[in-house]
């Protein structure tokens, strides 16, 4: 059986499998296959950790390709016109050339027009170039472009697409500017930042040089990543009177990604800048507060921020993050078409993180859309030094009993996404604290609710777990060389090569 998984393990890998053919490294995943000759396997830059991310793209090409079908149609069977539109997509940093050829073979001719594979090392334009061949796609279908791909968006070529996909080595704010100008009316932008350091606060100097904005470390960093790029992009529209609309925000192991329309709405862009605010959180305590940078609806005024003291512990001192994005994250049609893609037998055959896809997509339907962060489970007992922790359920359950709402966030298991006021989340523990434990409360937390707090310990949550936690493969960085993952390739070739060589002793 442990002999069987390892197998597997190797066969796989999250990525469809590995051999050699006739001198060439061969990696299959979905129903392409990229080739290395041997002994060259990083001339091209190639991230099997990036599995999920392509996976998720395929269905969210189709997903959006399927809504705008449905909503031109609309408009074109007023004029006797029924001719189904298909997308030009943009694989803007191609590097291999996995991702373009994953767009042609899966999505094919009925949705797919034209595919454009970009990248700027010549090395990736003839790895591409044989993996075409290869893989017996004619470059009527996929062409090949290798220039800077902000002259390729807006320079002398100045080609327009439905679909850009923005995933480089790093951030992705250089290229922001070029794509919004290069995509077409009501196209769709998916942009990928692997910076997270960055956007989440540990170089808060490097993040405000590249987004204009400042990350906190906070439980709720990763979301704040999310939104300070959501911003810049925002940001980037309103320059040429766009506005941009976010489908689906992700924050996944190392890297953020995030899938955005585009369209032009002057009125939309005004209403953007009250979708904007800075957030301040308390040094002392888990409280933070979200404030607008604009205020109004029809009629816009700067925002303010009042002398206010802190609703959990009294303080006066905040540290100051963003401005953010603070709008919501996620388009509940698009990500209901995504899973139901995802879900699709059919459809999602090629998908090797389909487990994973579904996982995460219905966490992020239940979560609280229109709520801006949220709270941590552990940082909140931490503070009220609680010696019996409650379970998340039975606060939860508080919560709702008091009539608020309340989900999980997709960054973070251990989330408190509520529309209810910190001061109440506070008064729940602090009312935990004394009924279990009959400890002293904290100075400075005092409250009162107008209903009885009854907590239910008899209440359960099966957390789904796949949604959280991926396997070590399928992660990005791995550990270093003198811890190796139990998962490791380099670990598991060295207990095949233990079990062959007691095989050969027996013999």
């Amino acid at each position: 059986m442990a002999i069987g998984w390892l197998l597997i393990r190797l066969g796989q890998g999250g990525q469809g499998g590995v051999c050699m053919r006739r001198g060439y490294q061969c990696i299959r995943e979905g129903e392409a296959s990229i080739y290395f000759p041997e002994g060259e396997r990083h001339n091209v830059f190639y991230n099997p950790a990036q599995c999920f991310n392509r996976d998720i793209s395929i269905a969210a090409a189709r997903a959006f390709y399927s809504l705008r079908v449905n909503r031109t149609l609309s408009h074109r069977k007023r004029r006797n016109n029924t001719a189904k539109p298909t997308l030009r997509i943009l694989d803007a940093l191609s590097a291999s050339g996995l991702r373009a050829l994953r767009y042609s073979l899966e999505l094919g001719s009925d949705i797919i027009h034209h595919v454009t594979a970009n990248d700027i090392d010549p090395n990736a334009s003839r790895a591409i170039s044989e993996n075409l061949r290869r893989n017996r796609i004619p470059e009527s279908r996929v062409s090949i472009s290798n220039t800077d791909v902000r002259h390729l968006l807006n320079g002398g070529e100045g080609q327009r697409f439905d679909v850009i996909d923005l995933d480089p080595y790093g951030s992705a704010i250089e290229f922001l500017d070029s794509a919004v100008q290069a995509i077409e009316e009501d196209g769709m932008i998916m942009v990928t930042c692997t910076d997270s350091s960055v956007l989440c606060g540990r170089y808060p100097e490097t993040c405000m040089g590249r987004y204009a904005s400042v990350g906190l470390t906070a439980p709720y960093m990763h979301e704040m990543a999310l939104r300070i790029l959501l911003n810049s992009i925002s940001k980037a529209c309103g320059r040429y009177r766009k506005v941009s609309v976010p489908l689906l925000s992700l924050s996944v192991d190392f890297y953020v990604r995030v899938f955005v329309r585009i369209h032009t709405s002057r009125l939309a862009v005004k209403r953007m800048a009250a979708a904007t605010g800075l957030v301040l959180q308390c040094v002392r305590c888990p409280y933070f507060k979200v404030v607008p940078m604009v205020r109004g609806e029809s009629k816009y005024t700067a925002g303010r921020i009042e002398a206010s003291v802190c609703e959990i512990c009294g303080g006066m001192q905040f540290k100051m993050g963003g401005p953010i994005y603070t709008g919501p994250l996620h388009h509940r049609e698009f990500v209901q078409e995504v899973l139901k893609i995802a879900s699709n037998d059919t459809l999602s055959q090629s998908l090797a993180t389909r487990k994973r896809i579904m996982g995460v997509l219905s966490v992020v339907l239940s979560e609280l859309n229109q709520t801006v962060m949220f709270y941590s489970h552990p940082q909140l007992a931490s503070f009220f030094k609680l010696k019996v922790v409650p379970k998340m359920e039975v606060v939860r359950g508080v919560l709702r009993q008091l009539g608020f709402n309340v989900s999980l966030s997709h960054t973070c298991p251990d989330s408190y996404k509520t529309d209810a006021p910190a001061r109440v989340l506070a008064t729940i523990f602090k009312e935990w604290r004394r009924r279990e434990t009959n400890g002293s409360i904290p100075s400075g937390t005092s409250g009162n609710l107008s209903r009885e707090i009854v907590f239910d310990t008899s209440l359960r949550y099966r957390r789904q777990i796949s949604a959280y936690y991926p396997s070590s493969d399928e992660r990005g960085p791995q550990p270093r060389a003198h811890r190796p993952s139990h998962g490791s390739t380099a670990a598991t070739t060295r207990v095949l090569a233990g079990l062959e060589q007691s095989r050969t002793n027996t013999e």
